[in-house]
Parts: structure tokens; C-alpha cells; sequence
């Protein structure tokens, strides 16, 4: 409840808002782990909302995406990033798993999918 800890988005909320020498942003903040926070899929959210319109507030500048298969980032389209927000978390969750080694047994494959989902989930949530 205090700014001594900034998430990132809160960082991008506290630097836009308005004030007496500037217009700022406007963003909805929404309820997680018991406080009002603006997630970065909301910024994302908002961008779509508001895009080619008269009223947007954010210009599209570039997004790049990754691929973890070719491990490499990709260029994408504002109509690409448009998308993202609309992703579930258990997809992008299915994204992120890569098999890195071949198991043997398929036992050891499903050890290895809990354990880097266990990882996945902790920095997610």
C-alpha cells in the first residue's frame, strides 16, 4: 500500500497519471492479491479497446514476440499484439514448456513437464 515496491505496471501507472502540467493516462486498475494494481494485460487490453479510434491514448510503435521453439524474437503487427491479452494463462503456460532432452521413459517426460511447470506457475502467479 505504500511505493517503497513497484510492480513494473505500477511503475508505467504512477509515471502517467494526471496532473496540474500534464493530461496523463487514464487506466483502470483492477483487484489482485488484495490491492488495485494495473496488470500489464490491461495495458495491452486498453490499447485494443482504444485503437484507431479518435480517443486512443497509446500509439502502436512495435511488439516484438518470441518464439520459444526457434528461440528467437519475432517482429509482429499491433493486430498480433492486439491478441495477446486475450490468451489464457494455462496457453501460454503451454507455450512456455520446452523439452530440452529427449526423456526415455515417459514417466521421467512427465516429471520434467511438472517440474518446469512448477517454475512457470511461481513466476505467473
Amino acid at each position: 500500500m505504500t511505493d517503497n515496491a513497484l510492480f513494473c505496471s505500477e511503475l508505467i501507472y504512477k509515471s502517467y497519471l494526471c496532473s496540474k502540467n500534464k493530461k496523463g493516462l487514464t487506466f483502470k486498475l483492477e483487484p489482485k492479491a488484495g490491492r488495485l494494481l494495473l496488470s500489464p494485460n490491461s495495458i495491452v487490453k486498453k490499447f485494443d479497446a482504444e485503437y484507431g479510434s479518435e480517443n486512443a491514448e497509446f500509439d502502436f510503435v512495435l511488439f516484438y514476440d518470441s518464439s520459444e521453439k526457434e528461440k528467437k524474437d519475432i517482429r509482429k503487427s499491433a493486430i498480433d499484439l492486439k491478441t495477446t491479452w486475450k490468451l489464457s494463462k494455462w496457453m501460454i503456460i503451454k507455450r512456455r514448456i520446452i523439452f530440452k532432452r529427449e526423456a526415455k521413459h515417459s514417466i521421467v517426460k512427465l516429471n520434467l513437464v511438472i517440474s518446469k511447470l512448477k517454475i512457470i506457475l511461481n513466476i505467473v502467479f
